[in-house]
């Protein structure tokens, strides 16, 4: 069985790690992306690429020095830069490991690899897709629970310690016959959680790019950071909505969400953070906090026009830009600051909704 080294992926580790062992591949176990695996990839990248590609640089290098003999990565073959990554990492690591074998994920990619291996079977493919988004529902189930539960909890940190011993749970499952048992357990762990039931949290929604709003390394955990400032997140671009883009109707919806301030695409997520600030304003959200990596230019491009969908619902707007140099504590300092900005907000309307006899409906239209 070939050993291979995978990107972090957030929470989302063991939906590839099954898909890899039912194509042959062993997952290289190796923990997960850290500030050294960041200083690695950034002493060996150039120095204009992004955060994502320094961090998953960084993760391969040390797959490498575990014994990996392969890299899996993935091109959307879209207008991002990111289609190029898989060929600029494997450069790199010759240079300072070894010429690695690269597996390269696309749609007809995946489909010509499980034919090539020999294990292709209709209904078995079937069934392993199913289990797949199973485990992924099951995983982003975990987060919305962690998102609801964090900022109302009594014991400050006992949602992080639950979300992690779920994950460690979903990432036990390796049969669709587990999944629902393994949902079960989650349920019963989170409805354990002391929380203040008349709680009602501002509601913040994340857009932007899609590996910063994943993985917790390229963000500095701002998810958690957020729910213990008493905010609930709810991210936008997730990858149960990649895949449910493949349809037309959902692309055409998205398109048209964004088509008043954003008629063409320029490329990366950059549409989809315009569509996904419009949905959500128009849905009533307290706020919205904009990801992006430095010198990413469709997350720069679509930034003014994030703010003008803001001042356009009257939702405050958080434009977060990271890098190598990002630091814990000036993050921290915004998102306070921000989070001050929401509570007020969401207690001026809490305010009016009792002036006008509405109290019960200010959270749970949103």
């Amino acid at each position: 069985m070939k050993r291979v080294a995978v990107p972090p992926l957030g929470h989302y580790g063991p939906v590839f790690a099954r898909g890899l062992e039912a194509l042959g591949y062993e997952c290289v176990n190796i923990p997960a992306a850290t500030r050294v695996a960041l200083e690695h990839g950034c002493a060996a990248a150039p120095e204009d690429m992004c955060l994502p590609f320094k961090l998953v640089l960084g993760v391969f290098m040390d797959g490498m020095d575990a014994g990996a003999e392969a890299i899996v990565m993935f091109d959307t073959r879209g207008t991002c830069r990111f289609r190029y990554y898989h060929e600029l990492h494997a450069a790199l690591l010759e240079e300072t490991h070894r010429a690695p074998e690269v597996i390269v994920f696309t749609a007809w990619h995946g489909l010509t690899l499980i034919w090539r291996r020999g294990i292709f079977n209709a209904l078995r493919t079937v069934a392993a897709w199913r289990f797949l988004l199973g485990l992924v529902r099951l995983i982003e189930h975990i987060e919305d629970r962690a998102w609801a539960a964090r900022p109302c909890e009594q014991r400050r940190g006992e949602t992080t310690a639950v979300m992690r011993a779920c994950l460690d749970i979903a990432a036990a499952v390796s049969s669709r016959r587990e999944l629902a048992g393994a949902r079960r357990r989650i349920d019963t762990l989170f409805d354990g959680i002391a929380t203040a039931r008349d709680a009602a949290p501002p509601v913040a929604v994340t857009v932007g790019e899609i590996y910063l709003l994943t993985e917790p390394a390229s963000n500095l955990c701002l998810d958690e950071t957020l729910g213990t400032l008493g905010i609930e997140v709810r991210r936008a671009e997730r990858l149960s909505t990649l895949i449910s883009r493949v349809l037309p109707h959902n692309r055409w919806r998205r398109a048209r969400a964004a088509r008043q301030y954003l008629p063409v695409p320029v490329g990366g997520h950059g549409l989809s953070s315009v569509a996904d600030a419009v949905t959500h304003a128009r849905a009533g959200v307290d706020g919205i906090i904009h990801l992006a990596p430095f010198g990413c230019m469709p997350e720069t491009t679509v930034r003014p026009l994030i703010r003008a969908i803001g001042d356009a619902h009257d939702v405050p707007v958080l434009t977060l830009t990271f890098d190598e140099q990002a630091a814990q504590s000036g993050l921290d300092t915004r998102l306070e600051a921000f989070a001050d900005v929401l509570h007020e907000r969401r207690r001026t309307l809490f305010d009016l909704a009792r002036a006008t006899g509405t109290a019960g409906r200010v959270h749970t239209s949103l």
